[in-house]
């Protein structure tokens, strides 16, 4: 946010200016240290889900993927791992899919055996806007997400406590890392 500020009043009052300013908000919002914006979003079951009604009772683990991205789905073992050695009691995994396809999503869910998380969509329950296009969730609005594989790692009192973009060796050994100091068990 410093180096948004010094900018020239032409640039901030610009298209691009504007621009910059929301991918400097949600690259703030999502990095270690700070405040999970909260957000709520409808799991495939309809019901509605919010980031607030897991504070001071689980760490969180929300994971940005869809059906076609295979180095998503290869992640999913190493997810299986983590939630095996936790109790749901302990942590949530909400599994938030780009996925348009509602049926492609669906059997990716069974063939991938990852029932027991909560699946989401950041499509807003498939509704359109004005121009027909699909409207995003408010999740999308608020994260900074370049692309998937994205895991974001948000402790019990609602803080990010990890932002591990892509599928690597590394960011699975600082997400057990991470889990390990907020639930010393693992």
């Amino acid at each position: 946010m410093i180096l948004y500020v010094h900018l020239l009043p032409s640039v901030l009052d610009s298209r691009i200016g504007d621009n910059l300013k929301v991918l400097v908000t949600k690259m703030t919002n999502s990095k270690v240290g700070a405040v999970a914006p909260e957000f709520s979003i409808v799991d495939i079951k309809g019901d509605k889900i919010s980031l607030s009604s897991f504070k001071n009772k689980k760490v969180v683990l929300v994971e940005f993927w869809a059906s076609w991205c295979e180095p998503c789905r290869a992640s999913f073992p190493q997810l299986k791992e983590i939630r095996n050695k936790y109790t749901e009691e302990e942590l949530e995994i909400i599994a938030i899919t780009r996925d348009v396809d509602q049926n492609a999503w669906k059997d990716a869910i069974l063939k991938d055996n990852i029932e027991n998380w909560i699946h989401c969509s950041v499509f807003d329950e498939y509704q359109k806007d004005e121009s027909g296009m699909l409207k995003l969730n408010e999740i999308e609005n608020e994260y900074y997400i370049p692309f998937i594989p994205l895991t974001i790692l948000i402790d019990q009192q609602g803080i990010v406590a990890g932002f591990y973009a892509g599928k690597t060796s590394e960011n699975y050994e600082n997400l057990v890392n991470s889990l390990s100091k907020l639930m010393p068990k693992l």
